[in-house]
């Protein structure tokens, strides 16, 4: 790469920037027209990226002194604002790209690796406006045969290395002009192109409403997007059809008006929306079923309240007044059966809990889970460490209790441990649980669901669904870690 610009310090800041891609080496910096030429000589670079408006001739200078010579140097045109008219007479002279100054370092790079490869490096507004100057041309062309060959080479040589389809078409609908993307993208030869109606390039099905658009565009012709809001399709040789999305500009000339169309195979922007709108759908999903299954949970609790624990209450106290008519071996009976019915109440009271606690609704998630670890009991000692600055939304606090209720589980009734660890935190615009345990562990391949619960395979497939991910790390005798992310949750109606 060779660097020419009378600025030092830009140019310096070049030099570092392409230094710092392994695949390029700069061979050289000039501050003028003469060094560059010099330079470019000496050291034959496959590159050179030249200030448009430098001493001694500029960019436009070595441009043509190298494509004179046929040097095998590519130049790039550097300039601090986008004109027309130099873009034009850089382009004649030879360059392959033109660059406004302010461009970002990726742009810059990737202008200089596509020049490289012998492909053009042009903005869209300025490739239009070096369109609007070939179909001028060809139109003049047309009336006074004059116009000069070598420009029209230049120019075609640009439309040819075009990224998008490009179509030139007359004031009566017929194609003057197209480039190999044209012919790549649907599939005909240009010589089968060239003086027909522009409509073969549409569905059947758009042709009439086609026609009347081009009469509507002639009476208000300017760059614009075409089928705004509406979704347009091309339709290749084979008569298949694939989506588009289209850009107009034109130029009135001797001859008439001429419309350029730029168009660009839109299959994979559909695609892409398409993931996203099934992601949002999915997520939209997951909260209306976390919503009905959290209503369930909740008709059901009422009901043990309401119901159950209410009759439980009232046998208790029932048999406390009996108590008071008994005396010697009944009351031991007695005593026996208020403790099974006051042990069934609890249970009762502890199902409640687990169907839906109270803390996630008013404290959080972090409440609710320092809640759910003091109701567990049993042998095994839990640390939380809690880090979450924000509280998740009702649906993501839900989908986070149940996974983390799930896991906790696992650990008390399969992993024969004494301590766990629980790590709730943001990351990656989401929030993750990790809970860890110094269990008996298992192999994570051979895993099978364990009757009564949801199983790891089911949680995995829950906490995808949410769009997020799970992951599990255990070895026989080495603990278990079971660690999930979410992310922000569509809202939903409230859960309840």
């Amino acid at each position: 790469m060779l660097i020419a610009d009378d600025e030092a310090p830009l140019r310096e800041a070049i030099c570092a920037l392409i230094e710092d891609d392994p695949s390029c080496d700069v061979v050289g910096l000039a501050a003028n027209a003469d060094e560059a030429l010099t330079m470019a000589h000496e050291h034959k670079p496959d590159v050179a990226l030249v200030d448009v408006k430098m001493p001694f001739g500029g960019g436009i200078r070595v441009a043509q002194e190298l494509t004179l010579h046929g040097a095998p140097t590519r130049v790039v045109g550097l300039s601090a604002y986008a004109d027309r008219t130099t873009v034009a007479q850089l382009l004649r002279a030879g360059a392959v790209g033109y660059l406004v100054k302010g461009a970002s370092s990726a742009e810059i790079v990737e202008a200089l690796h596509r020049a490289k490869r012998g492909q053009a490096s042009i903005s869209a507004e300025m490739l239009m406006g070096a369109v609007d100057s070939l179909t001028g041309a060809l139109a003049e062309q047309r009336a006074a045969q004059q116009v000069q060959r070598h420009d029209d080479e230049r120019t075609r040589g640009l439309l040819e290395l075009a990224p998008d389809a490009v179509v030139v078409v007359d004031e009566a609908g017929e194609i003057v002009l197209v480039n190999q993307q044209t012919e790549r993208m649907f599939g005909y030869d240009r010589g089968e192109l060239l003086g027909r109606a522009v409509e073969m390039l549409l569905p059947e099905r758009f042709v009439g409403r086609h026609v009347d658009h081009r009469s509507t565009y002639r009476r208000d012709p300017r760059t614009r997007e075409m089928g705004i809001g509406l979704e347009l399709a091309g339709r290749r040789r084979d008569g298949s059809e694939f989506p588009v999305d289209i850009s107009l500009s034109s130029v009135e000339v001797e001859g008439g008006l001429l419309v350029t169309a730029f168009i660009r195979d839109a299959t994979e922007r559909k695609l892409q929306e398409k993931l996203r709108r099934e992601d949002l759908e999915r997520r939209m999903l997951v909260g209306r079923l976390v919503a009905a299954a959290e209503e369930e949970r909740q008709r059901i609790a009422g009901d043990i309240h309401d119901d159950s624990i209410q009759a439980m209450a009232a046998a208790s106290i029932r048999l406390q007044l009996l108590r008071r008519r008994l005396s010697g071996d009944e009351l031991e009976l007695l005593d026996n059966l208020g403790q099974t019915v006051d042990n069934a109440i609890e249970r009762l009271r502890h199902l409640l809990f687990e169907l839906r606690p109270p803390a996630l609704d008013r404290e959080g998630i972090g409440a609710a889970l320092r809640l759910y670890i003091q109701q567990s009991g049993g042998d095994v000692e839990y640390q939380l460490d809690e880090r979450v600055t924000g509280e998740p939304s009702p649906e993501t606090r839900v989908i986070l209790y149940r996974l983390a209720q799930e896991a906790l589980t696992n650990v008390r009734k399969h992993a024969r441990a004494s301590s766990a660890s629980i790590l709730l935190d943001e990351r990656d615009g989401g929030y993750r649980l990790r809970v860890t345990d110094d269990g008996v562990g298992f192999n994570v391949e051979d895993a099978s669901p364990v009757p009564g619960h949801l199983g790891l395979a089911a949680m995995r497939e829950r906490t995808e669904l949410a769009g997020g991910w799970l992951r599990i790390e255990s070895a026989v005798d080495a603990g278990t870690t079971v660690e999930f992310w979410l992310p922000p949750q569509e809202p939903t109606e409230a859960v309840v």
